[in-house]
C-alpha cells in the first residue's frame, strides 16, 4: 500500500485504496459512489472472544 501511495503522490497514476491508508497522504481523494450517489462501502468481519471485551482497547476496536 505504501508503494502504491508513493507512486500516486509522485504522479504515476491513480489507485483505489482503503480510506484508512490515505488519510495522511497529500493526494487528491475521492470517495467512490454508486450511480445513485450512495457511498460504496465494504463490510468487514471479525472473530473474537466475548471474554476479551473486558479489555478497553479491544472493546473500543470491536464496537467502532
Amino acid at each position: 500500500m505504501e508503494t502504491c501511495k508513493e507512486m500516486v503522490s509522485s504522479g504515476f497514476g491513480y489507485a483505489i485504496i482503503p480510506d484508512i491508508v490515505s488519510t495522511k497522504a497529500k493526494i487528491y481523494r475521492l470517495q467512490l459512489r454508486t450511480k445513485h450517489g450512495e457511498p460504496i462501502l465494504r463490510k468487514s468481519w471479525m472473530i473474537y472472544r466475548k471474554e476479551s471485551l473486558h479489555l478497553s482497547l479491544i472493546k473500543a476496536f470491536v464496537i467502532r
